[in-house]
């Protein structure tokens, strides 16, 4: 979903998008162990072969809303500001059974169910001005972050949030037509993803 609102006053606009996507997946797989004589030529047929199978389960969702809002101060400058919320789960369930090929043992030791929550709640605000071939902006970020994982059987908790602030700042000159030099000051996150 995307709207946007343009006002009466030039350069003046308000932009809203939220979207949600999903995906997931599920595979099998089947192992069949046996024992070889020493000479490895042949199996022993006294020990019975034995058997696994390791099956696996993933669903994953992402929320992304954003509000952006642009107004113009004066002639060459204006401010930014927004909210931006960002909400992901994974789901993952792993089974694993091993035994005979007649009778597989599901082992509650090795199977696991994990489930992992993380919610970004963000706003900013930005400043930019233009004087002659000088462009400058400086603007800040702010962040509150949760993340949930949980284990089923395990009863700890292992959430964690955390705040942060994250500035940026440009300055631009312009060469000539089509040049720029501009030096520029960020401070940024890259966040693990579900199986990092």
């Amino acid at each position: 979903m995307y709207y946007t609102k343009k006002f009466a006053n030039k350069g003046q606009v308000l932009m809203l998008d939220a979207n949600y996507s999903s995906g997931g997946f599920d595979n099998s797989t089947d192992q069949e162990k046996r024992y070889w004589d020493e000479s490895w030529t042949n199996y022993i047929e006294s020990i019975q072969p034995y058997y696994e199978q390791i099956s696996g389960s993933s669903n994953n969702g992402t929320f992304l809303g954003k509000i952006d809002y642009v107004h113009p101060i004066a002639d060459k400058q204006k401010v930014e500001m927004g909210t931006h919320i960002t909400l992901r789960f994974m789901e993952n369930d792993t089974k694993y059974l091993a035994g005979s090929k007649s009778e597989l043992i599901f082992d509650p030791v090795r199977s696991k169910q994990f489930k992992f929550d993380e919610n970004v709640y963000a706003a900013y605000s930005n400043y930019s001005t233009s004087i002659n071939k000088w462009s400058f902006s400086a603007g800040l970020r702010f962040e509150y972050v949760e993340t949930n994982p949980k284990v089923k059987g395990d009863t700890a908790s292992y959430f964690n949030d955390y705040t942060s602030l994250y500035p940026t700042a440009a300055i631009t000159k312009n060469i000539s037509e089509g040049e720029d030099l501009q030096l520029t000051y960020s401070k940024r996150v890259n966040r693990p993803g579900f199986y990092s």
